[in-house]
């Protein structure tokens, strides 16, 4: 079995291809129509865009990214290659307008966010990680992301980083 086939047949790929087989399609705009005709999808807390799919083989309706279904109907198999990645030319997980949605390399991602000064590790908010932590554990993923101008990269290193204090703790005690 080929790269490509091995890539092809992990479930959540199979469950895309299955999904526009089955009729589901994306808008320009990034909306996804079910295969009823209805928009779904909504956000999963982090930016990124999901919606729940077909029925899988054990009887579970599964959850797939929305940015992952519209490369699929954009590229079709080539998304499957090894080394693939889809990639979101400005950054912004929430945005899955078809211009927006590209297929490219870690190395290509990495020069997007060069370009779109996101900075993933200790630099620009280097200092103020606590209080974006605190923000963050009040007001979730999509407000922090859009009160504080962050990236979903930025964000995620800052959560997984950051170890809070007893002051930290306190303060979200407190205003949660």
């Amino acid at each position: 079995m080929s790269s490509l086939e091995k890539i092809k047949n992990r479930i959540g790929n199979q469950l895309i291809i299955k999904s526009y087989m089955a009729g589901f399609r994306a808008t320009s705009d990034g909306t996804i129509i079910s295969h009823k005709g209805k928009p779904v999808g909504s956000d999963r807390g982090d930016g990124r865009i999901a919606f729940s799919s077909i029925v899988d083989e054990n009887g579970l309706r599964r959850t797939l990214l929305s940015h992952r279904f519209i490369a699929y109907q954009l590229y079709g198999d080539k998304m499957f290659e090894p080394g693939i990645v889809v990639r979101h030319l400005n950054d912004d997980p929430s945005d899955n307008r078809f211009e927006n949605i590209v297929l490219g390399t870690h190395k290509d991602n990495e020069r997007d966010a060069k370009k779109n000064n996101i900075k993933a590790g200790p630099g620009k908010y280097n200092g103020s990680y606590g209080a974006i932590y605190r923000y963050y554990m009040v007001n979730g993923w999509s407000k922090t992301m859009k009160d504080l101008n962050l990236s979903y990269k930025m964000l995620a290193y800052v959560k997984t980083t950051y170890k809070p204090t007893l002051v930290d703790k306190v303060k979200i005690w407190l205003t949660s």
